[in-house]
């Protein structure tokens, strides 16, 4: 195990970023192997100084936090109230839908990502294995601003996140057929850095040409194996970049 790097321990931001916030907390082996990310960041020239690391990672906590909020009101809840006061029964669904355990796990994952494009400079495309945990996505764009101007219109603002939570699985339609609201129960052409809804049985495998990392013979054999096998969503952040590697 490395030894942590001693000046962090004397940091207010490495502090507040230690005690984690809300559900979330770090084990001694997370706080020691974030100290060294956050040495070889600044080494790399990709942050000023480690505090700068400290501070945003206190904010990916935070961050996170109101994402799983967001994601079970989304599930449960026609509102939000901001303010902590508690629901009153009129404010829940009646029969609430939504892949909610599934969605409660990409949060961490999906933010944490956003997080590492910041650290580094650098926007990585993104690989959901299931698509109906877009719940995720949808509320970190919410809270972050990575939002297509559809959402961005209808869910930023005073009443922006009750209409979200309200909008989530209501199938609303317009007279014509078209839908109503810019929200899925899928990832959709409303989702800020969706590139495709996978789906199932293999619609995924003739698009593999969107993971933007290199791979070495053996984990190419393997992702192309998983990829055939199960769901799977691409993405990459609103205005990011997207680059292709031929595998």
């Amino acid at each position: 195990m490395s030894k942590p790097i001693s000046p962090s321990a004397d940091c207010p931001n490495f502090k507040l970023w230690r005690r984690g916030y809300g559900v979330i907390g770090h084990t001694e082996i997370t706080c020691n192997r974030v100290q060294n990310l956050a040495s070889r960041l600044v080494a790399s020239g990709h942050q000023p100084d480690t505090a700068t690391v400290y501070r945003k990672l206190a904010d990916l906590d935070r961050l996170t936090s109101a994402g799983l909020w967001l994601v079970v009101h989304m599930t449960y809840a026609n509102r939000v109230d901001t303010s902590g006061t508690p629901l009153a029964a009129r404010d829940f669904k009646c029969a609430p839908e939504g892949h909610t355990g599934g969605a409660l796990n990409m949060v961490p994952a999906y933010a944490a990502y956003l997080t590492l494009n910041n650290l580094t400079g650098h926007t990585r495309s993104w690989l959901m294995g299931q698509g109906h945990c877009v719940a995720a996505i949808d509320a970190i764009n919410v809270l972050t601003g990575n939002l297509h101007p559809e959402q961005r219109e209808r869910y930023t603002g005073t009443d922006g996140l009750s209409r979200m939570v309200a909008d989530f699985y209501s199938y609303q339609q317009k007279p014509d057929g078209s839908t109503a609201v810019p929200l899925g129960s899928h990832v959709n052409p409303y989702t800020a850095g969706g590139i495709m809804e996978g789906g199932y049985l293999a619609l995924l495998s003739c698009n593999t040409h969107t993971c933007h990392y290199p791979v070495n013979r053996w984990w190419r054999f393997f992702l192309t194996a998983l990829l055939r096998s199960s769901a799977a969503v691409t993405g990459y952040p609103a205005g990011g970049e997207r680059k292709t590697v031929a595998w």
